[in-house]
């Protein structure tokens, strides 16, 4: 039942994230099942339930994500590689018109969901910067916490799409110019020698 439920979920939230929240309704969640609204009702009680669910479900795909990132075997410039490459697709299969659904008509777990992104991204980065000060890769007088902030109001900014549009953040020219932006802050003489070293081979085509 619950493997039954988890397609369900991901079926869904990949409609969500094709043609925004508003517009699908629970007769086509049904039919791109190919089960009966009866049969969905099962699962759901009706389509704010349905929503949180959703919700859910990318909490616990996010959760997955950032414990990828915390294996051993990176040190803190390689775990901002392989950071910046979950970001970019994160923000690649973004679709504004689902966020904005959710932040419309579903204030309060458009708000959950904010928070617990927020969080979620604020700790990454503060953990990074300890991490890397620890390895003697960064400044040791680096300010986590304004670091931090400003990383995770640049990628809500990009979500909202107001000034920087998901195409120019995501386009090579852009990638490498904010990345290295972003490092070179941060490390001292021995991080940025393994940084230029390591960005040669940086795959920004992913």
């Amino acid at each position: 039942m619950a493997d039954e439920l988890d397609y369900i979920i991901e079926k869904i939230h990949n409609l969500f994230m094709k043609y925004g929240i508003k517009s699908v309704t629970m007769d086509d969640v049904a039919r791109e099942l190919g089960i009966s609204k009866k049969t969905l009702y099962l699962h759901f009680k009706d389509k704010n339930d349905l929503v949180e669910k959703i919700f859910e479900f990318e909490k616990g795909c996010s959760s997955k994500r950032f414990e990828d990132l915390n294996i051993n075997q990176f040190n803190a410039i390689d775990q901002l590689f392989e950071a910046n490459k979950m970001f970019l697709s994160i923000i690649r299969d973004h679709n504004p018109s689902s966020f904005y659904d959710l932040k419309k008509y579903y204030p309060v777990i458009y708000k959950k969901l904010t928070q617990v992104r927020r969080t979620r991204v604020l700790d990454f980065f503060n953990d990074n910067i300890s991490k890397g000060i620890a390895e003697g890769l960064y400044r040791s007088d680096v300010n986590a916490e304004i670091i931090s902030k400003l990383q995770v109001s640049r990628i809500e900014g990009v979500l909202d799409g107001e000034i920087i549009t998901v195409e120019e953040f995501t386009s090579v020219r852009w990638i490498k110019e904010l990345f290295a932006y972003h490092v070179r802050g941060l490390a001292n003489a021995e991080g940025l020698k393994y940084f230029e070293s390591k960005l040669n081979d940086y795959d920004l085509q992913f």
